[in-house]
């Protein structure tokens, strides 16, 4: 469930700035992630060759991918990576994204070694 609504800066590049803070609570369990007005996100830890199968320009991806980024920015000390990334593909779905598109991108960020190597 996301209570808030995604309010979101172009900074520069790929990068994009929270206006507002922004909540996620994950159906699975009550977790509620709560990403600080000012940070920064490229929306795309999904790798690029996964990005054209997953975007849709609904934005819809963008509420799953700010929690997602955060988490793997902030939450490393007390989550796993695949905690993380089966967060992402809840709050995906949570979010509209068609299930076919989720799992892609979930498998994809599962997949990613380079953030994998790096937790």
């Amino acid at each position: 469930m996301f209570p808030d609504k995604l309010q979101l800066e172009h900074v520069s590049g790929k990068d994009w700035k929270l206006l507002k803070p922004f909540r996620y609570v994950w159906s699975r369990n009550g977790a509620v992630i709560t990403v600080p007005k000012g940070y920064i996100t490229d929306q795309a830890s999904v790798p690029s060759f996964i990005l054209p199968m997953i975007v849709d320009n609904t934005g819809d991806i963008s509420r799953a991918a700010v929690p997602h980024d955060y988490g793997y920015t902030h939450l490393r000390d007390s989550w796993k990576k695949s905690t993380v990334d089966l967060m992402f593909r809840d709050a995906m779905i949570e979010s509209g994204v068609p299930k076919w598109r989720a799992y892609i991108a979930w498998m994809g960020v599962r997949a990613n070694l380079k953030r994998a190597m790096n937790w």
